[in-house]
Protein backbone atom coordinates (compact mmCIF):
# COMPACT_ATOMS: atom_id res chain seq x y z
CA UNK A 1 0.00 0.00 0.00
CA UNK A 2 1.44 3.27 -0.93
CA UNK A 3 -0.14 6.62 0.36
CA UNK A 4 -0.95 8.81 -2.33
CA UNK A 5 1.01 11.73 -3.58
CA UNK A 6 -0.26 14.91 -5.33
CA UNK A 7 1.96 16.71 -7.52
CA UNK A 8 2.40 20.54 -8.21
CA UNK A 9 3.99 21.83 -11.06
CA UNK A 10 4.67 25.48 -10.50
CA UNK A 11 6.45 27.11 -14.25
CA UNK A 12 7.26 31.04 -13.72
CA UNK A 13 5.66 32.65 -16.56
CA UNK A 14 7.15 36.01 -16.69
CA UNK A 15 8.59 37.86 -19.40
CA UNK A 16 12.12 36.92 -19.11
CA UNK A 17 11.05 33.47 -19.07
CA UNK A 18 9.88 34.63 -23.06
CA UNK A 19 13.52 33.36 -25.03
CA UNK A 20 13.92 30.80 -22.45
CA UNK A 21 10.61 28.62 -22.80
CA UNK A 22 11.91 26.95 -25.86
CA UNK A 23 14.29 25.19 -23.89
CA UNK A 24 12.67 24.86 -20.62
CA UNK A 25 10.10 23.20 -22.86
CA UNK A 26 13.04 20.34 -24.27
CA UNK A 27 13.96 20.07 -19.97
CA UNK A 28 10.27 19.63 -19.13
CA UNK A 29 9.80 16.75 -22.22
CA UNK A 30 13.07 15.10 -21.87
CA UNK A 31 14.63 15.38 -18.05
CA UNK A 32 11.52 15.74 -15.84
CA UNK A 33 8.80 13.96 -17.09
CA UNK A 34 10.29 10.92 -17.47
CA UNK A 35 11.11 10.83 -13.65
CA UNK A 36 7.78 11.41 -12.44
CA UNK A 37 5.62 8.73 -10.40
CA UNK A 38 2.07 9.20 -12.62
CA UNK A 39 0.44 6.89 -9.90
CA UNK A 40 0.36 10.67 -8.44
CA UNK A 41 -2.21 13.35 -8.73
CA UNK A 42 -0.32 15.89 -11.35
CA UNK A 43 -1.44 19.30 -11.65
CA UNK A 44 0.24 22.65 -13.66
CA UNK A 45 -0.06 26.40 -12.88
CA UNK A 46 2.08 29.03 -14.17
CA UNK A 47 2.45 32.16 -12.81
CA UNK A 48 3.70 35.54 -13.34
CA UNK A 49 2.92 39.17 -12.33
CA UNK A 50 0.19 41.69 -15.13
CA UNK A 51 -0.46 45.75 -13.69
CA UNK A 52 0.91 44.70 -10.17
CA UNK A 53 -1.53 41.74 -9.55
CA UNK A 54 -0.09 38.38 -9.42
CA UNK A 55 -1.77 35.94 -11.85
CA UNK A 56 -1.96 32.21 -10.78
CA UNK A 57 -3.49 30.42 -13.70
CA UNK A 58 -4.30 26.40 -13.26
CA UNK A 59 -3.48 25.04 -16.80
CA UNK A 60 -3.83 21.30 -15.51
CA UNK A 61 -5.89 20.40 -13.14
CA UNK A 62 -4.50 18.09 -10.61
CA UNK A 63 -5.69 14.37 -11.19
CA UNK A 64 -4.40 11.08 -12.62
CA UNK A 65 -2.63 11.91 -15.58
CA UNK A 66 0.06 10.67 -17.77
CA UNK A 67 3.07 12.10 -20.03
CA UNK A 68 1.49 12.59 -22.79
CA UNK A 69 -1.09 14.83 -21.69
CA UNK A 70 1.40 16.72 -19.74
CA UNK A 71 3.13 17.41 -22.98
CA UNK A 72 0.34 18.75 -24.73
CA UNK A 73 -0.49 20.88 -22.14
CA UNK A 74 2.96 22.89 -22.12
CA UNK A 75 3.32 22.75 -25.66
CA UNK A 76 0.05 24.60 -25.99
CA UNK A 77 1.67 28.11 -23.62
CA UNK A 78 1.32 30.90 -24.95
CA UNK A 79 4.36 33.80 -24.49
CA UNK A 80 5.32 34.61 -21.23
CA UNK A 81 5.35 38.25 -19.52
CA UNK A 82 4.98 40.22 -16.62
CA UNK A 83 6.89 39.76 -13.30
CA UNK A 84 7.82 36.89 -11.39
CA UNK A 85 5.38 36.44 -8.26
CA UNK A 86 6.84 33.45 -6.46
CA UNK A 87 5.73 33.68 -2.92
CA UNK A 88 2.04 34.31 -3.84
CA UNK A 89 2.16 31.18 -6.47
CA UNK A 90 3.29 29.54 -3.69
CA UNK A 91 0.72 30.42 -1.39
CA UNK A 92 -1.92 29.60 -3.87
CA UNK A 93 -0.79 26.06 -4.39
CA UNK A 94 -0.01 25.74 -0.67
CA UNK A 95 -3.53 26.70 0.13
CA UNK A 96 -4.94 24.13 -2.33
CA UNK A 97 -2.53 21.26 -1.28
CA UNK A 98 -3.48 21.52 2.21
CA UNK A 99 -6.84 20.06 1.44
CA UNK A 100 -5.37 16.63 0.78
CA UNK A 101 -4.23 15.58 4.23
CA UNK A 102 -3.78 12.27 3.48
CA UNK A 103 -1.37 12.54 0.65
CA UNK A 104 2.31 13.44 0.41
CA UNK A 105 2.77 16.49 -0.95
CA UNK A 106 5.21 18.22 -3.39
CA UNK A 107 5.79 21.24 -5.50
CA UNK A 108 8.11 21.25 -8.86
CA UNK A 109 9.29 25.22 -9.15
CA UNK A 110 10.93 25.96 -12.49
CA UNK A 111 11.92 29.14 -12.52
CA UNK A 112 14.37 32.01 -14.00
CA UNK A 113 14.49 34.89 -11.43
CA UNK A 114 14.18 36.16 -7.77
CA UNK A 115 10.71 37.32 -6.22
CA UNK A 116 9.98 40.95 -7.58
CA UNK A 117 6.81 40.83 -5.81
CA UNK A 118 8.34 42.23 -2.78
CA UNK A 119 7.88 39.18 -0.23
CA UNK A 120 9.88 36.14 0.56
CA UNK A 121 8.88 32.96 -0.68
CA UNK A 122 10.73 31.53 2.06
CA UNK A 123 9.28 33.20 4.70
CA UNK A 124 5.80 31.98 3.20
CA UNK A 125 6.89 28.44 3.42
CA UNK A 126 7.92 28.95 7.04
CA UNK A 127 4.56 30.08 7.57
CA UNK A 128 2.79 27.51 5.81
CA UNK A 129 4.75 24.88 8.44
CA UNK A 130 3.66 26.57 11.09
CA UNK A 131 -0.09 25.86 9.75
CA UNK A 132 0.66 22.47 9.48
CA UNK A 133 1.42 22.02 5.83
CA UNK A 134 4.01 19.94 5.21
CA UNK A 135 4.98 20.16 1.28
CA UNK A 136 8.40 19.06 -0.34
CA UNK A 137 9.33 22.24 -2.99
CA UNK A 138 11.73 20.93 -5.53
CA UNK A 139 13.32 23.89 -7.31
CA UNK A 140 14.41 23.88 -11.13
CA UNK A 141 16.21 27.37 -11.60
CA UNK A 142 17.32 28.41 -14.81
CA UNK A 143 20.34 30.80 -14.82
CA UNK A 144 19.59 32.42 -11.66
CA UNK A 145 21.71 35.03 -9.95
CA UNK A 146 23.81 34.09 -6.81
CA UNK A 147 21.26 35.79 -4.95
CA UNK A 148 18.65 34.06 -6.06
CA UNK A 149 20.19 30.55 -6.01
CA UNK A 150 20.94 30.90 -2.26
CA UNK A 151 17.56 32.08 -1.80
CA UNK A 152 16.52 28.83 -3.05
CA UNK A 153 18.49 26.66 -1.56
CA UNK A 154 17.14 28.11 1.58
CA UNK A 155 13.73 26.95 0.51
CA UNK A 156 14.19 23.50 -0.57
CA UNK A 157 16.69 22.66 2.46
CA UNK A 158 13.46 23.95 4.85
CA UNK A 159 11.36 21.88 2.98
CA UNK A 160 13.41 18.68 2.97
CA UNK A 161 13.15 19.42 -1.63
CA UNK A 162 16.11 19.78 -3.76
CA UNK A 163 17.30 22.83 -5.67
CA UNK A 164 19.20 22.19 -9.37
CA UNK A 165 20.95 25.04 -10.75
CA UNK A 166 21.01 24.85 -14.79
CA UNK A 167 22.85 27.40 -16.59
CA UNK A 168 21.80 29.35 -19.09
CA UNK A 169 23.26 32.37 -21.20
CA UNK A 170 22.02 34.37 -23.89
CA UNK A 171 25.15 33.09 -26.33
CA UNK A 172 24.31 29.64 -25.40
CA UNK A 173 20.60 28.85 -25.46
CA UNK A 174 21.19 25.30 -27.08
CA UNK A 175 19.78 22.35 -24.54
CA UNK A 176 22.13 19.47 -24.60
CA UNK A 177 19.81 16.77 -22.83
CA UNK A 178 22.87 14.28 -21.95
CA UNK A 179 25.13 17.62 -20.35
CA UNK A 180 22.16 18.71 -18.21
CA UNK A 181 21.01 15.52 -16.65
CA UNK A 182 24.32 16.13 -14.63
CA UNK A 183 22.70 19.42 -13.24
CA UNK A 184 19.70 17.58 -12.08
CA UNK A 185 20.81 15.04 -10.22
CA UNK A 186 19.53 16.55 -6.47
CA UNK A 187 16.00 16.31 -8.25
CA UNK A 188 16.43 12.80 -9.67
CA UNK A 189 17.63 11.93 -6.05
CA UNK A 190 14.59 13.43 -4.55
CA UNK A 191 11.98 11.71 -6.76
CA UNK A 192 14.49 8.63 -6.55
CA UNK A 193 13.91 8.33 -3.05
CA UNK A 194 11.21 10.48 -1.84
CA UNK A 195 9.32 8.75 0.54
CA UNK A 196 6.21 7.25 -0.25
CA UNK A 197 4.66 5.71 3.38
CA UNK A 198 5.26 2.59 1.81
CA UNK A 199 3.86 -0.40 3.91
CA UNK A 200 6.41 -3.16 4.21
CA UNK A 201 5.25 -6.76 3.59
CA UNK A 202 6.88 -9.46 5.19
CA UNK A 203 9.03 -12.21 3.50
CA UNK A 204 7.08 -14.69 3.82
CA UNK A 205 3.62 -15.21 5.64
CA UNK A 206 4.76 -18.11 7.72
CA UNK A 207 7.54 -16.01 9.02
CA UNK A 208 4.92 -14.01 10.74
CA UNK A 209 6.35 -10.73 12.56
CA UNK A 210 4.85 -10.00 16.00
CA UNK A 211 5.01 -6.70 17.97
CA UNK A 212 6.87 -6.23 20.76
CA UNK A 213 4.43 -6.94 23.69
CA UNK A 214 4.42 -7.43 27.72
CA UNK A 215 5.54 -4.23 28.13
CA UNK A 216 6.45 -3.81 31.68
CA UNK A 217 4.13 -0.89 33.51
CA UNK A 218 7.26 0.73 34.72
CA UNK A 219 8.01 1.57 31.40
CA UNK A 220 4.60 2.87 29.99
CA UNK A 221 4.70 5.21 33.26
CA UNK A 222 8.16 6.42 33.33
CA UNK A 223 9.67 6.99 30.20
CA UNK A 224 8.61 10.06 28.44
CA UNK A 225 7.65 10.25 24.42
CA UNK A 226 7.68 6.44 25.13
CA UNK A 227 3.91 5.45 23.39
CA UNK A 228 4.41 8.48 20.55
CA UNK A 229 7.04 10.49 18.80
CA UNK A 230 6.74 13.95 19.12
CA UNK A 231 6.75 15.96 16.26
CA UNK A 232 9.03 19.24 15.00
CA UNK A 233 11.90 17.87 16.87
CA UNK A 234 15.47 17.27 15.37
CA UNK A 235 16.85 14.36 16.16
CA UNK A 236 20.62 13.85 17.91
CA UNK A 237 22.21 10.65 18.30
CA UNK A 238 24.30 9.94 21.38
CA UNK A 239 27.45 7.79 19.37
CA UNK A 240 29.48 7.72 23.35
CA UNK A 241 27.26 4.13 23.52
CA UNK A 242 28.29 2.91 20.70
CA UNK A 243 31.85 0.66 20.40
CA UNK A 244 34.14 3.48 18.74
CA UNK A 245 34.80 0.84 15.63
CA UNK A 246 31.40 0.15 14.80
CA UNK A 247 31.12 4.37 14.16
CA UNK A 248 34.52 3.68 12.12
CA UNK A 249 32.76 0.88 10.09
CA UNK A 250 30.06 3.35 9.71
CA UNK A 251 32.01 6.07 8.02
CA UNK A 252 33.29 3.49 5.38
CA UNK A 253 29.86 1.83 4.69
CA UNK A 254 29.19 3.67 1.94
CA UNK A 255 29.61 3.64 -2.13
CA UNK A 256 29.60 0.50 -4.18
CA UNK A 257 31.31 -2.60 -1.29
CA UNK A 258 33.33 -4.15 -0.86
CA UNK A 259 36.37 -2.61 -2.03
CA UNK A 260 38.88 -5.49 -3.70
CA UNK A 261 42.52 -6.13 -4.93
CA UNK A 262 41.19 -6.71 -8.12
CA UNK A 263 39.15 -3.57 -8.29
CA UNK A 264 41.89 -1.46 -7.28
CA UNK A 265 44.42 -3.30 -9.75
CA UNK A 266 41.51 -2.17 -12.62
CA UNK A 267 41.32 1.22 -11.73
CA UNK A 268 45.27 1.82 -11.91
CA UNK A 269 47.40 4.29 -10.05
CA UNK A 270 45.37 7.68 -10.56
CA UNK A 271 46.98 10.28 -7.81
CA UNK A 272 49.56 10.82 -5.48
CA UNK A 273 49.66 10.24 -2.00
CA UNK A 274 52.68 11.06 0.29
CA UNK A 275 55.06 11.02 -2.55
CA UNK A 276 54.20 7.54 -3.79
CA UNK A 277 52.07 6.61 -6.71
CA UNK A 278 48.52 5.16 -5.24
CA UNK A 279 44.97 4.31 -6.23
CA UNK A 280 42.35 6.91 -4.85
CA UNK A 281 38.56 6.23 -4.79
CA UNK A 282 35.49 8.25 -3.69
CA UNK A 283 32.25 7.42 -2.92
CA UNK A 284 31.06 8.18 -5.66
CA UNK A 285 32.52 5.34 -8.33
CA UNK A 286 35.12 6.48 -10.82
CA UNK A 287 34.29 5.89 -14.31
CA UNK A 288 36.86 2.79 -14.15
CA UNK A 289 35.26 1.31 -11.33
CA UNK A 290 31.87 0.87 -13.52
CA UNK A 291 33.98 -0.48 -16.02
CA UNK A 292 35.15 -3.04 -14.18
CA UNK A 293 31.78 -4.04 -13.17
CA UNK A 294 30.80 -4.83 -16.43
CA UNK A 295 33.66 -6.09 -17.05
CA UNK A 296 33.01 -8.90 -14.86
CA UNK A 297 29.18 -8.96 -15.71
CA UNK A 298 28.21 -7.58 -12.72
CA UNK A 299 25.24 -4.69 -13.33
CA UNK A 300 22.76 -5.11 -10.16
CA UNK A 301 23.89 -3.81 -6.90
CA UNK A 302 21.55 -4.49 -3.54
CA UNK A 303 21.22 -1.64 -1.50
CA UNK A 304 21.38 -2.10 1.71
CA UNK A 305 20.47 0.59 4.74
CA UNK A 306 21.94 1.19 8.39
CA UNK A 307 18.56 1.00 10.50
CA UNK A 308 19.69 2.50 14.62
CA UNK A 309 16.77 1.67 16.96
CA UNK A 310 16.95 3.95 20.39
CA UNK A 311 15.90 2.84 23.63
CA UNK A 312 15.07 6.38 25.45
CA UNK A 313 14.87 9.83 24.23
CA UNK A 314 16.13 12.61 25.89
CA UNK A 315 14.24 16.35 25.46
CA UNK A 316 17.70 18.84 24.50
CA UNK A 317 17.18 22.72 24.30
CA UNK A 318 15.47 23.85 21.26
CA UNK A 319 13.46 21.24 19.80
CA UNK A 320 16.25 19.01 20.03
CA UNK A 321 16.05 15.02 20.89
CA UNK A 322 18.71 13.02 21.71
CA UNK A 323 18.39 9.43 20.64
CA UNK A 324 20.26 6.40 22.73
CA UNK A 325 20.68 3.33 20.63
CA UNK A 326 20.29 -0.03 21.54
CA UNK A 327 20.00 -1.85 18.28
CA UNK A 328 21.86 -1.35 14.61
CA UNK A 329 20.73 -3.58 12.04
CA UNK A 330 21.23 -3.71 8.35
CA UNK A 331 18.20 -3.61 6.38
CA UNK A 332 17.70 -4.56 2.55
CA UNK A 333 15.68 -2.30 -0.25
CA UNK A 334 12.79 -4.28 -0.66
CA UNK A 335 10.13 -4.42 -3.98
CA UNK A 336 6.96 -6.68 -3.83
CA UNK A 337 8.53 -8.80 -0.45
CA UNK A 338 11.75 -9.65 -2.41
CA UNK A 339 15.43 -7.56 -1.95
CA UNK A 340 15.45 -5.44 -5.00
CA UNK A 341 18.26 -4.07 -6.88
CA UNK A 342 20.04 -1.08 -8.55
CA UNK A 343 20.93 -1.52 -11.77
CA UNK A 344 24.50 -0.54 -12.79
CA UNK A 345 22.95 2.31 -15.24
CA UNK A 346 20.39 4.16 -12.65
CA UNK A 347 23.27 4.48 -10.29
CA UNK A 348 25.18 6.20 -13.01
CA UNK A 349 22.83 8.81 -12.99
CA UNK A 350 22.90 9.72 -9.16
CA UNK A 351 25.19 10.95 -6.88
CA UNK A 352 25.55 8.20 -4.63
CA UNK A 353 27.60 10.53 -2.05
CA UNK A 354 24.77 12.18 -1.17
CA UNK A 355 22.61 8.97 -1.30
CA UNK A 356 24.56 6.91 0.99
CA UNK A 357 25.25 10.09 3.59
CA UNK A 358 21.83 11.80 3.62
CA UNK A 359 19.17 9.36 4.84
CA UNK A 360 16.68 10.96 6.95
CA UNK A 361 14.10 8.24 6.91
CA UNK A 362 12.30 6.15 8.95
CA UNK A 363 10.55 2.88 9.59
CA UNK A 364 7.70 2.83 11.53
CA UNK A 365 6.77 -0.13 13.25
CA UNK A 366 10.23 -1.99 13.25
CA UNK A 367 10.85 -4.58 15.62
CA UNK A 368 14.25 -5.52 15.16
CA UNK A 369 14.73 -8.58 16.80
CA UNK A 370 12.22 -9.90 14.16
CA UNK A 371 11.79 -7.56 11.11
CA UNK A 372 10.05 -5.21 10.03
CA UNK A 373 6.22 -5.76 10.83
CA UNK A 374 3.47 -3.68 8.76
CA UNK A 375 4.56 -0.57 9.14
CA UNK A 376 5.51 2.44 6.81
CA UNK A 377 8.78 3.93 5.13
CA UNK A 378 8.64 8.11 5.21
CA UNK A 379 11.27 10.55 5.79
CA UNK A 380 11.56 12.39 9.34
CA UNK A 381 10.26 15.18 8.86
CA UNK A 382 6.65 14.20 7.54
CA UNK A 383 6.87 11.10 10.13
CA UNK A 384 7.06 13.22 13.18
CA UNK A 385 4.36 15.59 11.33
CA UNK A 386 2.22 12.46 11.15
CA UNK A 387 1.30 12.19 15.19
CA UNK A 388 1.23 8.36 15.21
CA UNK A 389 0.78 6.43 18.17
CA UNK A 390 3.14 3.69 18.22
CA UNK A 391 5.98 2.92 20.55
CA UNK A 392 9.38 5.13 20.15
CA UNK A 393 11.58 2.18 20.41
CA UNK A 394 10.46 0.08 17.28
CA UNK A 395 11.36 2.90 15.10
CA UNK A 396 13.89 2.52 13.06
CA UNK A 397 16.00 5.78 11.84
CA UNK A 398 18.30 4.98 8.49
CA UNK A 399 21.41 6.13 9.46
CA UNK A 400 23.45 5.40 6.11
CA UNK A 401 23.38 3.24 2.83
CA UNK A 402 25.91 1.65 0.71
CA UNK A 403 25.60 -0.57 -2.42
CA UNK A 404 26.54 -4.10 -2.09
CA UNK A 405 27.89 -6.37 -5.02
CA UNK A 406 26.25 -9.80 -5.20
CA UNK A 407 29.88 -11.67 -6.14
CA UNK A 408 33.17 -10.96 -4.91
CA UNK A 409 36.09 -13.02 -3.66
CA UNK A 410 36.18 -13.07 0.04
CA UNK A 411 40.05 -13.28 0.45
CA UNK A 412 40.65 -10.13 -2.19
CA UNK A 413 38.34 -8.12 0.52
CA UNK A 414 39.92 -4.36 1.17
CA UNK A 415 39.05 -3.14 4.78
CA UNK A 416 40.73 -0.42 7.22
CA UNK A 417 43.66 -2.31 8.65
CA UNK A 418 45.66 -1.21 11.53
CA UNK A 419 49.37 -1.31 10.65
CA UNK A 420 50.49 -2.08 14.48
CA UNK A 421 48.36 -5.24 13.95
CA UNK A 422 50.22 -8.75 12.74
CA UNK A 423 48.75 -10.00 9.36
CA UNK A 424 47.58 -12.78 11.15
CA UNK A 425 45.10 -10.30 13.08
CA UNK A 426 44.32 -8.41 10.26
CA UNK A 427 43.06 -11.30 8.32
CA UNK A 428 40.78 -12.73 11.25
CA UNK A 429 38.93 -9.70 11.32
CA UNK A 430 38.72 -9.16 7.89
CA UNK A 431 36.70 -12.66 7.48
CA UNK A 432 34.92 -11.26 10.23
CA UNK A 433 33.98 -8.53 8.75
CA UNK A 434 33.40 -9.62 5.52
CA UNK A 435 30.69 -12.25 6.70
CA UNK A 436 29.13 -9.36 8.76
CA UNK A 437 29.00 -6.47 5.92
CA UNK A 438 29.11 -8.25 2.83
CA UNK A 439 27.11 -11.11 3.04
CA UNK A 440 24.70 -10.93 0.31
CA UNK A 441 20.89 -10.54 1.40
CA UNK A 442 18.87 -14.01 0.25
CA UNK A 443 15.13 -12.35 1.97
CA UNK A 444 14.13 -9.26 3.22
CA UNK A 445 14.68 -9.51 7.03
CA UNK A 446 17.34 -7.33 8.99
CA UNK A 447 20.27 -8.31 10.33
CA UNK A 448 21.03 -7.09 13.92
CA UNK A 449 24.91 -6.58 13.85
CA UNK A 450 25.37 -4.47 17.43
CA UNK A 451 22.66 -4.21 20.58
CA UNK A 452 20.15 -5.58 22.83
CA UNK A 453 19.11 -9.83 22.08
CA UNK A 454 15.45 -9.31 23.08
CA UNK A 455 12.60 -7.11 24.35
CA UNK A 456 13.70 -8.45 27.94
CA UNK A 457 17.11 -6.80 27.54
CA UNK A 458 15.62 -3.78 25.99
CA UNK A 459 13.31 -3.35 28.59
CA UNK A 460 15.85 -3.92 31.67
CA UNK A 461 18.24 -1.23 29.94
CA UNK A 462 15.08 1.25 29.82
CA UNK A 463 14.81 0.70 32.93
CA UNK A 464 18.84 1.00 33.94
CA UNK A 465 18.38 4.28 32.27
CA UNK A 466 15.57 5.99 33.70
CA UNK A 467 17.77 5.22 36.84
CA UNK A 468 20.99 6.62 35.06
CA UNK A 469 23.04 3.96 35.48
CA UNK A 470 24.96 2.79 31.90
CA UNK A 471 26.04 -1.08 32.20
CA UNK A 472 28.25 -2.64 29.24
CA UNK A 473 26.02 -4.71 26.91
CA UNK A 474 26.44 -7.99 25.58
CA UNK A 475 29.87 -9.33 27.36
CA UNK A 476 31.40 -11.99 26.23
CA UNK A 477 33.09 -13.58 29.04
CA UNK A 478 36.62 -16.09 27.74
CA UNK A 479 38.73 -19.03 29.32
CA UNK A 480 41.65 -17.17 29.80
CA UNK A 481 40.18 -14.29 32.08
CA UNK A 482 39.42 -11.98 29.52
CA UNK A 483 36.61 -10.02 29.01
CA UNK A 484 35.23 -7.85 25.79
CA UNK A 485 31.68 -6.25 25.25
CA UNK A 486 32.30 -7.30 21.29
CA UNK A 487 34.20 -7.87 18.93
CA UNK A 488 34.39 -3.71 17.91
CA UNK A 489 36.21 -3.33 21.56
CA UNK A 490 38.55 -6.60 21.16
CA UNK A 491 39.69 -5.12 17.33
CA UNK A 492 40.55 -1.91 18.99
CA UNK A 493 43.30 -4.37 21.82
CA UNK A 494 44.97 -5.78 19.00
CA UNK A 495 44.27 -8.97 20.00
CA UNK A 496 41.45 -11.99 18.83
CA UNK A 497 40.12 -14.74 20.77
CA UNK A 498 38.57 -17.68 19.23
CA UNK A 499 34.42 -17.96 19.80
CA UNK A 500 35.47 -22.06 20.96
CA UNK A 501 37.26 -20.11 24.14
CA UNK A 502 34.16 -18.05 25.06
CA UNK A 503 32.57 -19.08 28.40
CA UNK A 504 29.11 -17.09 27.90
CA UNK A 505 27.91 -13.72 26.91
CA UNK A 506 26.35 -11.88 29.62
CA UNK A 507 23.65 -9.58 28.65
CA UNK A 508 24.88 -6.66 30.88
CA UNK A 509 27.70 -6.48 32.91
CA UNK A 510 29.34 -3.49 35.61
CA UNK A 511 32.86 -3.68 35.25
CA UNK A 512 33.62 -1.69 38.52
CA UNK A 513 32.34 -4.46 40.49
CA UNK A 514 32.61 -7.54 38.12
CA UNK A 515 28.81 -8.15 38.36
CA UNK A 516 27.34 -9.62 35.15
CA UNK A 517 23.24 -9.42 34.56
CA UNK A 518 21.62 -12.09 32.43
CA UNK A 519 17.96 -11.95 30.98
CA UNK A 520 16.66 -15.27 30.98
CA UNK A 521 13.44 -16.13 28.56
CA UNK A 522 11.56 -19.06 29.36
CA UNK A 523 13.13 -21.01 26.07
CA UNK A 524 16.85 -20.51 27.36
CA UNK A 525 16.65 -20.83 31.18
CA UNK A 526 18.47 -24.28 32.23
CA UNK A 527 19.39 -24.61 35.65
CA UNK A 528 22.39 -26.94 35.75
CA UNK A 529 23.70 -24.64 32.69
CA UNK A 530 23.45 -21.67 34.87
CA UNK A 531 24.91 -23.20 37.97
CA UNK A 532 28.11 -24.32 35.84
CA UNK A 533 28.53 -20.70 33.75
CA UNK A 534 28.10 -18.88 37.45
CA UNK A 535 31.09 -21.17 38.89
CA UNK A 536 32.79 -20.31 35.84
CA UNK A 537 32.70 -16.48 35.82
CA UNK A 538 33.01 -16.94 39.79
CA UNK A 539 36.76 -18.65 38.97
CA UNK A 540 37.46 -15.38 36.71
CA UNK A 541 35.82 -13.30 39.88
CA UNK A 542 32.91 -12.01 38.48
CA UNK A 543 29.76 -12.98 39.95
CA UNK A 544 26.29 -12.93 38.15
CA UNK A 545 22.53 -12.66 38.98
CA UNK A 546 19.80 -13.72 36.50
CA UNK A 547 16.18 -12.34 35.99
CA UNK A 548 13.41 -14.62 34.15
CA UNK A 549 11.17 -13.61 31.06
CA UNK A 550 8.42 -13.37 34.00
CA UNK A 551 10.60 -11.13 36.20
CA UNK A 552 10.96 -8.61 33.89
CA UNK A 553 7.68 -8.18 32.80
CA UNK A 554 5.66 -8.23 35.80
CA UNK A 555 8.28 -6.81 38.52
CA UNK A 556 10.43 -4.56 36.20
CA UNK A 557 10.81 -2.10 39.37
CA UNK A 558 12.09 -4.87 41.48
CA UNK A 559 14.56 -6.14 39.25
CA UNK A 560 16.02 -2.51 38.94
CA UNK A 561 16.46 -2.52 42.49
CA UNK A 562 17.91 -6.29 43.34
CA UNK A 563 20.75 -4.66 40.08
CA UNK A 564 21.21 -1.24 42.00
CA UNK A 565 22.22 -3.62 45.34
CA UNK A 566 24.29 -5.83 43.67
CA UNK A 567 26.49 -3.22 42.10
CA UNK A 568 26.54 -0.94 44.63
Amino acid sequence: MLMDTVIEILLDFSGSMKDKLPFIKLMFYNDILPYLNYSSLIGIKTFSQINDAALTKQILDLSNTNKAELIKVVKSLGIPAGGTPTSSAIRTSLNKLKDYVTYYKKIILITDGEEDEGSDYVAETKRARLDGIYCQIHIIGIGLSTKAQKQARKMAKLTNGSFSFIPYSEANQKYNSGKFKFFLLDFYDSVKSSPTLEKIDNVKKADKIYPITNRPKYLEENIKFYKHFPSGYDLEIDYKHLPPILLLDFHTLNGILPLTKSRLDFIGKNSEVEGQNATVIFTNPLPEEYKYYESIGITEFQAIQIVLNFCVFEEQDKKVLKGFPYSVSLVPMQKNKQVDTWNINLMKQFDLEVICQERGYVFSNFNPFQGICGGIFSDYSLYSSLKLREYSDCIGFAWGLYFLSPKFDKKEVVINEFSSYSPQINAKYRNYKSELYFNPFKDVRPKRIWGCESPIELFVLQGLYLRKIFPEMQMCFYKDGSIFPNYYQMQESEIWISQNQLITAADFYFPEKKVAVFCDGKEFHNEAKDKAIAEKLNNIGVSSIRFTGKEINSSLSEVLDKIEKAII
